[in-house]
């Protein structure tokens, strides 16, 4: 009798082992799906916006880009401040505008504000149509000053400091250099204020010539929660230098791994504009099995097994093409 019971016991222990494995390669292969459909319509929104922005500069000679009226004191909407470091829209509806040019400003700046009016709906549309894990949609261009439009609509006089030239971003040198497509950042950095991001920077042409950078930037902790959150399996989300960018509510049961939204965003603003090298899965800081996991699925590894603790689990893993991000689950053997 005794022998009956272990054997089906055994049976019944087996059936639950492959049970989660097959839990966890499914839960991996929705998830991932759902995350390249997710980035993938970014991607569509920006060329939306961008084809706009350009179809706008195509027709530049048709466009009323008369400057009379267009500050506060002559009835209009936008007005400096602080002897000229700010040139900003004073109404708290559809975009915003950054504009510090530190002197005068003159009407060939108020030109470049006029002629980012008539695409405003653009960045609406493109804010309004995605998922709820936007940071900021964003058209900027560095001549005659730094000057940009962003939504959602949000106060840059106290967000952000006077004379920023765009130009010492990597995101704006990075849509600068493209040869056309947008291209994503390669790793997760600080944005002032925003947190986590990582954001696709699309160069804008005008007269043949790139006039100026499209990007739309996502909050990763937003992201991370929006498509972990309610998963059933342990799932992790590593960057392509294996940065833990998020794990599902069981796998932080599990592993007791900190996810990158999880470290002090203050000090790393103040130390470094990437992740730190200690949030990576293959530090030399991370459990010996941690860094042959995270060696094993950067190297396109899937299905293998690993011991983690005391336990064996099954790892199954997946890559999202559209940010190069890994997508991984863990089965209890």
């Amino acid at each position: 009798m005794l022998r009956i019971l272990s054997s089906a016991c055994l049976v019944l222990a087996l059936s639950s082992c492959g049970t989660a494995v097959r839990e966890s390669r499914d839960e991996v292969k929705a998830v991932a799906e759902r995350m390249q459909s997710g980035f993938s319509a970014v991607r569509a929104a920006e060329d939306a916006m961008a084809a706009a922005i350009e179809a706008v500069y195509a027709r530049g000679a048709s466009l009323d880009l008369s400057v009379d009226g267009m500050d506060a004191k002559d009835g209009g909407i936008f007005a400096t401040f602080e002897g000229g470091k700010y040139y900003y829209k004073t109404i708290k509806s559809g975009c915003s505008y950054y504009c510090s040019p530190m002197g005068k400003v003159t009407d060939e700046i108020r030109r470049e504000i006029r002629t980012m009016g008539y695409f405003e709906g653009a960045l609406q549309a493109a804010w309004d149509a995605l998922p709820p894990y936007l940071s900021i949609v964003f058209y900027g261009v560095h001549e005659p000053t730094s000057i940009g439009v962003m939504a959602p609509w949000m106060d840059v006089v106290s967000l952000f400091p006077p004379a920023l030239p765009f130009t010492v971003f990597e995101w704006y040198r990075r849509g600068l250099a493209s040869p056309g497509p947008g291209l994503w950042a390669a790793l997760p950095f600080a944005d002032l204020g925003n947190g986590w991001v990582i954001d696709l920077a699309k160069p804008i042409k005008a007269a043949g010539k790139t006039k100026g950078v499209a990007v739309i930037s996502v909050f990763m902790m937003k992201a991370s929660d929006y498509y972990l959150g309610k998963a059933k399996t342990p799932l992790l989300l590593l960057a392509s230098d294996s940065t833990l960018m998020g794990a599902s509510p069981s796998a932080r049961t599990a592993f007791a791994l900190a996810p990158l939204e999880d470290t002090a965003l203050l000090k790393q603003l103040s130390a470094n504009s990437f992740a730190p090298a200690s949030q990576r899965l293959s530090d030399p800081s991370r459990a010996p099995e941690i860094r042959a996991l995270a060696t094993r699925v950067l190297a396109g590894d899937s299905g293998f097994e690993a011991t983690i603790g005391l336990s064996r689990w099954t790892v199954e893993s997946a890559r999202v093409p559209e940010i190069g991000f890994y997508l991984v689950g863990l089965g209890r053997r």
